[in-house]
């Protein structure tokens, strides 16, 4: 498969696995209509920079959950994929529902990204998961917990990376917890 038909394959296979959960949600990739809403200030991170340099990138990958049948991004988390050293990199991941304690997506967002990178990284039998830059010392402590590295500097990125097989007892972990 080509990097497009990867990212399409992800995509639908998130959706069956939201589906078969009975999670009412729907995932895609950012739509133009979604560029306009991040890029007029929705969220608390810098969309309009990371749509610049990563969304027009030809290795850009992201995920944009919504509520099924909503046309407002709940969550989004987009990165770029390097074929040469195996690696997805997350750039940016956000969640829009912090105030929504019922929400569908309501502490799933990471997980949920974790399972699309896993099923993304093994269509290309890729190796490595890099968080980039996290936020904050709470940040980086929660991706610890998920098996992350601790944060460490490379070319000018504060970066945590994961395993694929770590990734993989990570998503199993979390998924045997609920």
């Amino acid at each position: 498969m080509n990097f497009e038909q990867v990212k399409t394959a992800t995509i639908n296979s998130i959706q069956l696995f939201l589906d078969e959960q009975n999670f009412d949600l729907m995932v895609g990739e950012l739509s133009d209509d979604d560029y306009k809403i991040l890029c007029g200030g929705y969220g608390d991170l810098e969309w309009p920079w990371a749509i610049g340099s990563i969304g027009n990138d030809d290795h850009s990958v992201s995920f944009c959950f919504k509520i099924t049948g909503g046309h407002i991004p709940e969550g989004i988390a987009m990165g770029l994929y390097d074929v040469e050293s195996e690696t997805l990199s997350i750039h940016m991941i956000e969640s829009f529902v912090r105030d929504k304690p019922a929400h569908p997506l309501k502490g799933r967002m990471i997980y949920f990204t974790l399972v699309a990178a896993a099923l993304f990284i093994r269509a290309f039998d890729g190796k490595l998961l890099n968080f980039v830059d996290p936020l904050n010392s709470d940040l980086e402590k929660l991706y610890i917990s998920y098996g992350f590295s601790r944060s460490y500097s490379s070319r000018g990125m504060t970066i945590q990376t994961i395993s694929i097989d770590g990734l993989l007892e990570s998503i199993a972990d979390f998924s045997e917890s609920d």
